[in-house]
């Protein structure tokens, strides 16, 4: 994780006031622990990390070579002949609602 990630979601003044709602890499960064930019990443499909990539991390954030060369087998090849990676929904018309210990949308 990293300071750019979201941060947890809390549901109390407290957390507020005491500024505990902020991710733990925020809390250390502003504690005077530096950080590191771990820029090789091993996970996602090439299409899923370039929007983090591009939008949080000046596009510096690249694909580990056993993530480009994967092949993918069984079930999942078979869908992502039909989907793409990502997929973007239109949310103009969406609402959150809050409970008393969660978000739903």
């Amino acid at each position: 994780g990293d300071q750019q990630q979201l941060p947890a979601t809390t549901c109390s003044e407290n957390a507020e006031r005491t500024r505990y709602s902020r991710s733990l890499f925020e809390r250390l960064i502003d504690n005077g622990v530096g950080n590191v930019m771990l820029e090789v990443q091993y996970r996602m499909h090439d299409l899923i990390r370039a929007f983090p990539s591009d939008q949080f991390y000046k596009g510096r954030l690249r694909d580990a070579e056993s993530v480009k060369t994967r092949k993918l087998d069984g079930a999942l090849a078979k869908i992502t002949k039909v989907f793409s990676p990502v997929q973007f929904f239109d949310l103009t018309y969406s609402r959150e609602e809050h409970s008393e210990t969660s978000k739903v949308n």
